[in-house]
């Protein structure tokens, strides 16, 4: 075999690996390192989230932290205060808010922007994130369940020609009575 031919094979091989792992949802974010996202203040109940938009080439930098797809999930217990700071390097505008089962409903007080607020005046939403910008969400997770910290300004910008289309850009918050605060991947 020819030096060409076999590097040849060699491409193919890493192509064919760079597309498995991108189908299988693969991070590139080693998730034993997760843990410097997270800070926990016990005594204060509060606990401190750095979510970095586009932290990884994940769904095309759709990411948080370098997950996609709510693989990302930050656990915390009832009643605690929960502090995100968010970064975008997502390479477009981004909002964040954190959203309940109903559609477009904030799951608590002062966790981000409704839909129905995008969807109405996206253009003018002051807390939309520029690219290279950062924000602080804080709230109160006063009830238990699960929810989706989710970018949805995105989304809405796809509305027009993709009106089912999920682009990924969310991660999972579970708040549970008891729970030991923490973030990992499912």
């Amino acid at each position: 075999m020819t030096w060409r031919s076999r590097l040849n094979v060699a491409g193919v091989m890493v192509v064919a690996l760079g597309v498995s792992a991108l189908a299988t949802g693969c991070s590139t974010t080693n998730p034993n390192t997760l843990s410097k996202f997270l800070t926990v203040n016990t005594s204060a109940h509060t606990v401190n989230v750095e979510l970095i938009a586009g932290y990884t080439p994940e769904n095309d930098y759709l990411n948080f932290d370098g997950f996609a797809h709510g693989q990302l999930v930050v656990t915390v217990p009832t009643g605690y205060k929960v502090n995100f700071d968010y970064y975008n390097n997502a390479g477009i505008p981004v909002d964040i808010g954190v959203y309940g089962s109903k559609y477009g409903k904030l799951a608590f007080a002062k966790a981000g922007d409704s839909i129905r607020d995008i969807m109405l005046n996206p253009d003018s939403i002051p807390s939309a994130i520029a690219p290279g910008t950062s924000e602080n969400i804080k709230f109160t997770a006063d009830r238990s369940g699960t929810f989706k910290i989710a970018n949805y300004l995105s989304r809405y910008q796809m509305f027009q020609t993709h009106p089912y289309d999920d682009l990924g850009m969310w991660a999972t918050l579970k708040v549970v009575n008891g729970a030991t605060p923490s973030i990992s991947v499912s």
